[in-house]
């Protein structure tokens, strides 16, 4: 009895999760990838296909428009040390071994499936120290000799935190830096010499002091996720990213626990921050088998579809045609409109260009 009880509780466990994925679809978020769909990992690192759950995947990646596929960091690389314990630079060679296996079976996997062109490891979160740099040297070098065109997603600034710290771009493809700790020349040197940079925020942090500019961007603020902020900052981020070229964002989490939901929204880390890392309200508590869709992810959805029009003004145009009209709104992650309706207005002046364009294309 108690196990049938158990697997109930999964199953409804498991829609209340398919739901907020579907939210987080609807509303032009690439939503995370349940475990449970995912390939079983072998003792010896090679991934065991169960049918159904392949199955279901497919049905997950179609259904909810997938775009990137963020690969599970293997199981067997998790280097052991510390500040303490000198071997965090090592792998034992039979944990190398899997762990190559595992990252060659899965990129195969992905790529039998056309999944491969937006998939990435997601290495490490933050390195804020010379061992963490270390790490993710090793780390790289682990995922690239097993599958060299596989991308490795460091959440980082484009510039070294220390100097005398190593320079980890060769393990890194997709560099992920705060907003405030955005540098627009080494953004551009990263993305001229082949890699990708995405956008990230969490909490509330300015420029720190080994920012480039720092005298020029210490005492400003970028758009801020939180309730307290204007609703602005959530459509805003888009247009930034496409003035420097950025193709990704990321926002470390949209569900995570605060003190209560819908009376006291805020997420201690030791200051109380509210709506942070919390877009969706619990839909349980209103007898609502999924997500209560908060008014701050609308206006990021608006934003997101901003920059699908961005894009296809581009196509049509050039990328100067859409930038001049993005610097009358947010010429850089410091300065931007408080006023919606110039975003409103901004948007309509893309559309009568997109129409004009595509008569003339059509004629």
């Amino acid at each position: 009895m108690w196990k049938l009880k158990w697997c109930v509780l999964c199953l409804f466990l498991e829609e209340i999760e398919m739901n907020y994925c579907q939210a987080m679809s609807e509303h032009r978020i690439n939503p995370p990838i349940p475990h449970y769909l995912l390939p079983q990992i072998n003792d010896d690192g090679s991934l065991e296909i169960i049918p159904e759950r392949h199955e279901a995947l497919k049905e997950f990646m179609t259904k909810l428009h997938m775009t990137d596929f963020e690969i599970p960091r293997a199981p067997f690389a998790r280097l052991p040390g510390s500040t303490l314990r000198p071997d965090y630079k090592t792998i034992s060679d039979d944990n190398r071994e899997k762990t190559q296996r595992y990252y060659r079976g899965y990129y195969r996997y992905l790529k039998d499936n056309g999944w491969e062109k937006r998939a990435y490891v997601y290495m490490l979160d933050e390195p804020n120290l010379r061992e963490n740099y270390e790490q993710v040297l090793v780390l790289g070098q682990l995922v690239h000799e097993a599958v060299p065109q596989l991308k490795c997603l460091v959440v980082e600034q484009t510039y070294l935190q220390d100097p005398t710290w190593p320079d980890i771009d060769p393990a890194v493809d997709i560099w992920c830096p705060l907003w405030s700790f955005i540098d627009r020349k080494t953004i551009n040197e990263k993305i001229t010499h082949g890699d990708e940079v995405w956008s990230y925020t969490a909490l509330v942090q300015r420029s720190p002091r080994y920012h480039p500019k720092y005298q020029t961007v210490k005492d400003l603020d970028p758009p801020y996720w939180h309730i307290d902020r204007p609703l602005i900052v959530y459509r805003v981020p888009t247009w930034i990213n496409y003035q420097y070229d950025i193709t990704g964002l990321l926002y470390w989490s949209t569900v995570t626990t605060v003190i209560e939901p819908w009376s006291n929204p805020a997420f201690a880390h030791p200051r109380h921050y509210n709506g942070g890392g919390f877009l969706f309200y619990p839909g349980v508590p209103c007898g609502i088998d999924g997500p209560v869709i908060s008014m701050r992810i609308k206006n990021l959805r608006d934003g997101m579809e901003d920059y699908e029009y961005f894009m296809i003004l581009e196509r049509l145009s050039d990328k100067k045609t859409v930038k001049k009209i993005i610097d009358a709104i947010a010429p850089d992650w410091w300065n931007f409109s408080k006023t919606p309706n110039e975003f409103l207005a901004a948007r309509e002046r893309i559309a009568q260009q997109i129409l004009k364009l595509k008569k003339v294309d059509e004629s």
